[in-house]
């Protein structure tokens, strides 16, 4: 069997899902960077310096809807890919009102603290102008958090239910509507910072907007219903996902920290060149966030298919691509420093000169940073949570939070080598843990019989003989073994002869596992045609002129224990269990 370890399937999927969340992650990114550019240009260092102060509390949003969207998502996905739609619905409702009900409660909470919370965050009341910009754009910010919470979750649940043209359309009509009323409300109204937050705000209800069409439809599989709470549940989801949302924990800290520090050193000139750095950050590392976002469909739904080789694959597709744009944008950081200075308005005297040494010295650790965030995407998907949180701590805290001491007491122009030293440090002991904590998988390789064969009738004989003797191996009794082999047997003919009636280069692809409670699992994708073999029919079975085929089918259904179809990024899928 020439094609048995082919994987024809990978490299199409990711595709498929890398261009849309490319796109909309330089949509977020110029959305991110909107109000520090319109700000910046129009209120100088005063403005970045208040937007910079809002960075924690936008950090504290980020652990909880990314926690909850990340491993919400990727629960759903192994849900289907194990052919458990019905749960993984109601996982989807739970966690969606867990999210708006978090949303909710923080920001009435952040309007009845708002005060106390912006002097926590660095801004002086002394400092009237500052201090007043702060409270606006923070007001403004903490009463959208139950926006923000449910397009997060929305667009995660929605990338994995193959609707990431939806997902993307979403997110970019959002953030270009936060663009173009960030022009509107700050420069041709002078609405100053409130402006920028209202305009990211009344982009969040955009993309809601656009979302919730998409979930309401009975024809649509992800939809809202009633459910039963299940709290144990959604905090499982959110422990998946606290593993890579941990960073923004970490993160907050170190924006307190380094905020505070920058105060003390260079007033508000070098916090607003920390503004800019982290504008720039967005520009680059969501390209690699996107990567990752691209991949963890794909990685989940292979987890819960037990296709190790490829979610290999994945990983390698991700390193590749995410790198090839990362690197483009790193490059022309390095090279237009002075240009990136003077668009976000930064004056041509010491704050200028600051920024262009700062952003040479950080564009150097986007590489290793861009390199650590597809492999904590990577990590995450997969369910690899020790892993996740270990690289994500040493980012953000562990390797982090020591550099920044250390270097803040040298001078400043040395202060910005915390981020490669960080960078660097982390991904090179992460890199040294792997013998202690090895990628591990949910079943032993050993029970995993996966093979790809063509549309050839040829190779399916040999597979049926492979999948006899994976099964004997593994204590099946004849009649176990018999209706394996039927169900492979039928399927794939029904797929060849009905899926591939137009001819050109067709592969299915086979995954059996042995599960340690004497069932098999079998996975079967193909390249056909939209075919679902379970909906021939099967009614006229018992009549003369029944179909042999339909038969068959029949048969399969009335001996699996439980059988599932759907489209899975353009390619059929099946999952039954016998």
């Amino acid at each position: 069997m020439s094609d048995k370890n082919k994987d024809c399937f990978t490299g199409k999927i990711f595709l498929r899902l890398w261009i849309p969340a490319i796109l909309s992650s330089v949509g977020f990114a110029f959305a991110d960077t909107a109000d520090a550019v319109v700000v910046g240009r129009s209120m100088g260092a005063s403005g970045l310096a208040a937007i910079s102060f809002s960075l924690p509390v936008y950090m504290i949003m980020y652990v909880l809807m990314y926690g909850l969207g990340l491993g919400g998502a990727a629960e759903y996905s192994k849900l289907l890919g194990k052919g458990q739609e019905d749960e993984g619905i109601d996982l989807f409702n739970r966690v969606f009102r867990t999210a708006v009900g978090l949303g909710l409660v923080l920001g009435l909470a952040g309007n009845l603290f708002l005060e106390p919370l912006v002097q926590v965050l660095g801004a002086r009341p002394a400092d009237v102008v500052l201090y007043a910009a702060s409270l606006a754009y923070i007001r403004i910010l903490v009463s959208g958090m139950p926006l923000f919470f449910a397009a997060c979750v929305l667009n995660f649940f929605l990338l994995n239910d193959d609707s990431e043209k939806l997902a993307g359309a979403g997110f970019t009509a959002g953030n270009v509507c936060d663009i173009l009323l960030n022009i509107v409300f700050v420069f041709f109204l002078k609405m100053g910072v409130a402006g920028a937050a209202l305009s990211t705000v009344i982009g969040q209800a955009v993309t809601v907007f656009i979302y919730l069409p998409a979930v309401f439809g009975k024809d649509r599989r992800l939809r809202f219903r009633r459910c039963r709470s299940s709290p144990g549940e959604t905090f499982a989801c959110f422990k998946k996902g606290f593993s890579i949302s941990v960073q923004y924990i970490w993160q907050m800290f170190f924006f307190l920290l380094v905020n505070n520090i920058l105060m003390r050193r260079s007033g508000e000139s070098g916090v607003a060149v920390f503004d800019v750095l982290q504008n720039i950050s967005y520009l680059v590392l969501y390209l690699y966030e996107g990567t990752a976002k691209a991949m963890q469909p794909v990685a989940s739904t292979y987890c819960g298919e037990y296709y190790e080789r490829g979610k290999k694959t994945v990983k390698k597709l991700g390193l590749v691509f995410g790198q090839a744009a990362g690197g483009a944008a790193v490059l022309f950081v390095l090279a237009f420093p002075e240009l990136i200075c003077r668009f976000f308005g930064l004056e041509a005297d010491i704050t200028g000169t600051l920024g262009v040494h700062a952003l040479r010295v950080y564009g150097v650790s986007l590489l290793f940073a861009g390199t650590s965030v597809i492999l904590q995407g990577y990590c995450q998907a997969c369910g690899e949570g020790k892993r996740t949180f270990l690289l994500t701590t040493l980012r953000g805290a562990a390797v982090l939070i020591p550099c920044t001491l250390l270097f803040s007491m040298a001078d400043i122009r040395y202060f910005w080598l915390i981020f490669p030293v960080t960078e660097i440090v982390s991904l090179v002991l992460f890199l040294l843990t792997r013998r202690f904590l090895p990628e591990s998988g949910d079943c032993d390789p050993a029970r995993i019989c996966a093979r790809t064969i063509s549309s050839r009738n040829e190779d399916l004989g040999e597979l049926l003989g492979e999948i006899g003797r994976f099964g004997a191996v593994w204590g099946a009794d004849p009649k176990q073994i018999y209706f394996v082999n039927m169900a492979v047997e039928e399927i794939c003919m029904a797929i060849m002869q009905n899926g591939f009636a137009g001819g050109g280069e067709g592969y299915i692809q086979v995954t059996l596992i042995a599960d340690t409670n004497g069932e098999f699992e079998l996975h079967i994708r193909d390249n056909a045609e939209k075919f679902n073999p379970f909906s021939m029919d099967t009614g006229t079975a018992a009549q003369e002129d029944f179909d042999p085929d339909a038969m068959g089918i029949m048969v399969i259904k009335r001996k699996s224990k439980s059988f599932y179809y759907r489209q899975f990024q353009g390619f059929n899928t099946m999952v039954f269990t016998i």
